[in-house]
């Protein structure tokens, strides 16, 4: 895959809170060959442990191996040579040598996003404390604009500019060149569409959200946002010209925020 499935990869498996994304061999082997390198230089990912098991070739479903060393050493002089990998089925006791290849490991924390983050946007340090679920990140001065932005990982990954999130997903591009950026004007245009200048955007997200739930009360056969974000955009008063995409975006950070 290439550099931008990679990091949707990740920060997909980032989100519902995960303190540590582990990818193993077999799963970088799936990359273009220039990913890898990209990724540690930038620090988006680190080198792990040794993987503990893998994967029985047993053919028994679920099987795993067990996976123990074994120091070499010349039979002389008694210094060390190598270390020799062997893989125990935990079916039938079967041992198999492994190289040690396929137990390298790279890794991922939402803490070296947060770093990779604040590096790059030149963010200011952040004046609120974190919150379940919300890791405050700074304050970004853009085009004269101060936005605080924090990560969400409640549920999916996003990026939360003045509390209306941006799925991380949809942050992240690839120049040409192959470099790592952050859309920051995906940031602006989040800020114009969900925030006015004052906390009456506060209050407005608040009845939104509020009008969410008393539509699904009203109508329980509205199961999704799909259904009930149609029967909001009719009431103008509340929604003004905002569309769907916005909407949805607005739900999204109340859902976080009321966790």
């Amino acid at each position: 895959m290439p550099l931008k499935t990679a990091l949707l990869f990740l920060f997909e498996k980032l989100g519902h809170r995960e303190r540590c994304v582990i990818v193993s061999f077999k799963q970088m082997l799936t990359w273009e060959n220039y990913v890898l390198p990209i990724l540690l230089k930038e620090r988006l990912i680190i080198e792990a442990e040794l993987a503990q098991t893998l994967p029985c070739h047993c053919g028994e479903k679920g099987c795993v191996m067990n996976i123990i060393s074994s120091n070499v050493s010349d039979e002389f002089t008694g210094k060390p040579l190598d270390v020799w990998y062997f893989g125990i089925c935990n079916k039938n006791g079967a041992v198999e040598k492994i190289e040690n290849c396929w137990l390298k490991q790279w890794q991922i924390t939402p803490q070296m996003l947060i770093d990779w983050l604040m590096n790059y946007l030149r963010l200011e340090s952040p004046k609120e404390a974190n919150r379940v679920g919300v890791v405050q990140l700074g304050t970004l001065t853009l085009n004269s604009e101060n936005y605080v932005l924090a990560l969400g990982t409640a549920d999916e990954l996003v990026l939360l500019v003045n509390g209306s999130a941006i799925l991380m997903t949809e942050l992240f591009s690839v120049s040409e060149g192959g470099a790592i950026e952050v859309n920051t004007g995906m940031i602006g245009n989040a800020h114009n569409a969900l925030i006015p200048k004052s906390s009456d955007k506060a209050k407005r997200n608040a009845q939104m959200f509020k009008k969410y739930h008393e539509i699904k009360t009203q109508f329980p056969n509205l199961k999704t946002d799909n259904d009930v974000i149609p029967q909001m955009m009719k009431d103008k008063e509340l929604v003004g010209d905002l569309d769907s995409k916005t909407i949805r975006r607005i739900l999204s950070s109340q859902k976080k925020l009321s966790k």
